[in-house]
């Protein structure tokens, strides 16, 4: 079998993973106590710590949850119960016995809540997830040590407060999620085809480059666009940069800690095991929806929702505000750079397109208050970061010898397990700075992100027999 290929990055990232490894982690120590220490009034330690508890409640403590739960349904569901439980019992002890109002997020009930519907999320999906989110586990404690060392380095910098740059990290914390999934989830891939651990983590890290810098250039565009179209709202040219800085210390940390420790595991063929449990359980659901969706049904699927589209803004008199269309512009040129593929951006943009526009339609036809713009663009730009897994899935997919409908299995086979778990990542990455106290606007743009990666979600299978079959490639 002839080897995947590992790259440069993919080489240094498993060639010495405890030495790159140390070296990032060192860095991000030091920057997080430099900023810490030269500004302390930038971000008070009762705020970092709220953050650092945010955290572990609603990112940690689902994933762990989720993680080492049983393929079996009723073994699920008593796995869900006993977390049910003993988040009641968290909630029981921090009423009676705790005062302190940092620890707070430890105990509120809407945290609770959020925690528990995460956590139902990813066990209901745990057949589609596979060993993913097990595999991914080491990304939310990267991604937040990145976030901290990013705090760092805007206080080092001058920034004015914390409040000012808490959007940009709550996004670079969702992007690190996108790629600590995407990297375990190339690397099952790989290895179940036959590569050793050390040679499915090269991979897995060459395979994630082009997703890094697209999710880089996904933050930048978000606030330069809100830079160009303020509406209002008072964004520094500086944030564009903190934005960038952010989600590259998030973005590129994660991709080689999680490519080195990959390397560095203890494999044995479970790992192969569950995968083939998932790729099998995801075909299994996919075929009553593949019976139904040949290319005419796909064709008349998109027409027909296209069609309602166009009568709903003409209805509701909406239009797509100059800055969101500014920063669609600007991922389809992102698409473009990273991924070097017109058809994966047509793909790409149309799953962001739609999931957003069925958003604003929902938005109208429940009355519900608009999103400001730095919402909507920070949720966006996670939204296309996640839509990524689906449209390389689908890319790498192409085979001559499959027609459009298997193609689009094999790329929702492939995809759909990485999508379903940075979206309850992306959720949590935007509530940790809501309940905090951080930023007011989170639990808003994680609505926004969850309605538009669904809706996505939901169109993704048409669009994609659809432009497979209309360009003739399979």
């Amino acid at each position: 079998m002839e080897s995947a290929r590992s790259g440069l990055v993919g080489r240094l990232a498993t060639g010495r993973p405890l030495l790159i490894g140390a070296v990032i982690i060192f860095g991000l120590v030091t920057l997080a106590i430099t900023g810490g220490s030269r500004t302390p009034g930038f971000a008070t330690p009762d705020s970092i710590t709220a953050f650092i508890f945010s955290v572990l409640m609603l990112i940690a403590a689902p994933s762990v949850a989720a993680a080492f739960s049983p393929r079996d349904g009723w073994r699920r569901i008593l796995v869900f119960i006993a977390f049910g439980l003993a988040l009641g019992l968290v909630h029981f002890t921090g009423e009676r016995f705790v005062e302190s109002s940092v620890a707070d997020p430890l105990f509120d009930k809407t945290v609770l809540g959020a925690a528990l519907a995460l956590a139902a999320w990813l066990i209901a999906f745990r057949p589609a997830i596979g060993g993913v989110l097990r595999l991914a586990m080491i990304g939310p404690f990267i991604s937040i040590l990145a976030a901290i060392a990013a705090l760092g380095y805007f206080a080092l910098d001058g920034a004015a407060a914390v409040s000012s740059v808490i959007p940009a990290l709550s996004l670079s914390m969702g992007l690190s999620m996108v790629i600590a999934v995407e990297v375990a989830g190339d690397f099952a891939g790989y290895f179940v085809r036959g590569e050793d651990k050390t040679g499915a983590a090269a991979a897995a890290a060459h395979q994630a480059v082009a997703p890094t810098v697209f999710a880089i250039l996904c933050a930048g565009s978000a606030f330069l666009a809100q830079l160009l179209f303020p509406e209002g709202q008072s964004v520094e040219g500086e944030t564009v940069w903190y934005a960038i800085v952010a989600a590259t210390l998030g973005c590129g940390s994660t991709l080689f800690i999680s490519a080195g420790s990959m390397s560095l595991i203890r494999v044995n063929e479970k790992i192969a095991l569950h995968e083939n449990w998932r790729r099998s359980d995801v075909r299994l659901t996919w075929r009553p929806v593949r019976k139904l969706l040949p290319a005419t049904s796909a064709y008349a699927v998109v027409g027909l929702v296209l069609i309602g589209v166009v009568l709903a803004v003409f209805e509701t008199e909406r239009s797509m505000a100059p800055d969101i269309a500014t920063f669609v512009l600007f991922i389809a040129f992102a698409s473009l750079i990273a991924f070097v593929s017109l058809r994966t951006t047509i793909l790409l943009l149309a799953m962001l397109i739609f999931g957003n526009l069925f958003a604003g339609l929902l938005y109208a036809a429940t009355g519900a208050l608009p999103l400001s713009g730095g919402e909507q663009l920070s949720a966006l730009a996670l939204a296309a970061a996640a839509f990524s897994h689906l449209a390389l899935a689908w890319r790498d997919s192409a085979h001559p010898r499959l027609n459009a409908r298997e193609v689009t299995e094999t790329a929702m086979t492939n995809g759909v397990g990485k999508f379903l778990v940075t979206m309850a990542m992306g959720v949590s990455a935007f509530l940790v700075a809501d309940v905090s106290g951080l930023w007011p606007g989170g639990a808003l743009a994680a609505g926004h992100f969850a309605i538009t990666t669904g809706l996505g979600l939901l169109m993704a299978p048409a669009l994609m027999t659809v432009i497979s079959a209309r360009y003739n490639r399979y």
